[in-house]
């Protein structure tokens, strides 16, 4: 329940910003591939590994792309 809502929290926040970010899917992804793990253990009864590296790698991307950009905006090593 706690994944379906901040990804519909998420989601509505899209929706009232009128675009989405690179940041923004790439957190929507993370919360489908949550969904997904989420539905395969109910079904299956068994944690798929698989979906938690997906999410690592997601997460990864998001971190390197959005977070380490913003530290590069405000850190120069040549001035």
């Amino acid at each position: 329940m706690v994944v379906v809502w901040t990804a519909g929290k998420e989601f509505v926040a899209i929706i009232q910003k009128g675009s989405a970010d690179l940041k923004d899917i790439l957190l929507l992804f993370i919360y489908l591939e949550l969904l997904a793990m989420i539905g395969i253990y109910f079904k299956t009864h068994r944690l798929p590994v698989q979906f938690l590296i997906f999410i690592a790698i997601t997460a990864l991307s998001r971190h390197l792309v959005v977070d380490v950009q913003a530290v590069s905006d405000y850190f120069h090593l040549i001035s």
